[in-house]
């Protein structure tokens, strides 16, 4: 086993999110189909003396205020260490590529990708289920982010408040378009508003997918108007993404502010990448 290992935190995207009411946990009830596209931080894990983290890449700045016990993959680290009862150590390395609070898991993937990767340099014997169960401990969005390390279909569904997942159907080839108007969203408060305004939705279940078509015409983010009161910016977002050639559906993920837009081509998304860019938002394209 090298004494170094490096892998791609991939973006999570929820092409649907519906939501339920609050159970006696206080966590909501879920239902989501994600997908991960070929896109996202880059995590390196390094045998060392003690346990550092260091932070590169274009969006490095948004986390350089936040104290280091508060960062989510040092917490990932050392909750590992706990459960795996070892002293082993790593100076861990984040490539921060994907924008902070933009709801496509960027955190929460990083630190997901994190645990996957320490279980290997550490040599700890941890089951799957074990891992998943300690990234639930970090975040709702947590095992759903350790899908793309555990299982190759390209897809997951969550259920649950997020502790269940399993794999997704496979879909046909399909390029997306990832749109951030560069404005962070909480989370939290948006899930506030969405419980001031639906105290006590029906528990959420998902369609049978049948074809990618169908699906964006049965399912919907539950979410979406409540992060759009925070951010008034994902509606013009959503409006050039759905006005592009070629596109198949468009839609926000997770909490916001992220949009995205399924394409069948790569010259569509990045078409609609630069259309982005030329409105001084943040926009990839990207393989799903």
């Amino acid at each position: 086993m090298p004494d170094s290992l490096q892998k791609l935190a991939p973006v999570k995207v929820n092409l649907c999110l519906h939501v339920g009411g609050v159970r006696s946990d206080g966590l909501h009830e879920l239902a989501s189909l994600t997908v991960f596209p070929d896109y996202g931080d880059l995590i390196t894990v390094t045998a060392a003396d003690e346990m550092t983290l260091g932070i590169t890449g274009p969006f490095a700045a948004q986390l350089g205020d936040l104290p280091a016990e508060q960062n989510l993959i040092l917490k990932a680290a050392r909750a590992l260490q706990k459960m795996g009862n070892t002293r082993k150590t790593a100076h861990i390395s984040l490539e921060k590529n994907v924008p902070a609070a933009s709801g496509i898991g960027g955190g929460t993937s990083d630190a997901a990708t994190t645990l996957f990767l320490l279980r290997q340099l550490w040599h700890l014997d941890l089951s799957d289920a074990a891992l998943l169960s300690l990234a639930f401990g970090i975040g709702a969005d947590g095992p759903v982010c350790l899908m793309p390390h555990l299982s190759d279909t390209g897809t997951a569904i969550m259920t649950g408040a997020g502790e269940t997942v399993a794999p997704g159907p496979a879909l046909p080839p399909l390029w997306i378009c990832l749109v951030n108007p560069l404005h962070e969203v909480p989370t939290g408060e948006v899930f506030r508003r969405f419980d001031t305004r639906r105290p006590a939705p029906d528990l959420p279940v998902l369609p049978r997918f049948r074809d990618i078509s169908n699906f964006g015409q049965e399912t919907r983010n539950d979410l979406h108007p409540f992060a759009e009161q925070l951010c008034p910016e994902i509606a013009p977002v959503l409006a050039m993404l759905s006005a592009q050639s070629g596109v198949i559906w468009a839609r926000m993920s997770g909490s916001g502010a992220t949009c995205f837009a399924l394409y069948e081509t790569a010259d569509a998304a990045m078409a609609a990448a630069q259309s982005a860019r030329r409105n001084g938002w943040w926009g990839k394209a990207a393989k799903v």
